[in-house]
């Protein structure tokens, strides 16, 4: 669900916000799957399995079971902020001139243990939802804009 804001400030500014929030969302998280299995992982089971004081292939059994990497993907972002000034300069032919300052993506509330709950191993493609498998975060990014009206 997404919650989108606009307040004009005077004649002059312009504020707009949009939040999106996800609830419910479960998410595979492969990512601390991989980072978690010997020899790359920290999981301290595998030196009491070396040790001999868990059976051997314990840790298999354990890798195995896909629901211990289940995690909440629930989230609620500020997907987008940006404000805006419009100038109506008294320059022949020129109506008025916007300046805009946009920054997206800039913050997440969620429990997810990984970078994004929003993750997805198909892009953005809807084909694989809630599967993380070493993907890159949809990044933070700000812009800034000129429109000139005549």
């Amino acid at each position: 669900a997404s919650l989108i804001n606009e307040f004009n400030i005077g004649r002059h500014w312009t504020v707009r916000a949009q939040f999106d929030a996800v609830v419910g969302q479960d998410v595979f998280n492969f990512t601390r799957r991989l980072a978690a299995f010997f020899p790359f992982g920290t999981l301290k089971d595998y030196e009491k399995e070396l040790r001999g004081e868990l059976p051997a292939g314990y840790n298999a059994a354990v890798f195995r079971i896909f629901e211990n990497w289940i995690e909440d993907g629930s989230f609620v972002k500020l997907r987008e902020f940006s404000i805006s000034y419009l100038w109506y300069p008294k320059l022949p032919g020129v109506r008025s001139i916007r300046f805009d300052f946009i920054g997206r993506n800039l913050f997440s509330i969620d429990g997810y243990s990984g970078y994004d709950p929003e993750i997805n191993v198909a892009g953005q493609r809807t084909a694989v939802r809630g599967f993380d498998f070493v993907e890159v975060p949809i990044p933070r990014t700000f812009s800034f804009g000129v429109t000139l009206s005549f």
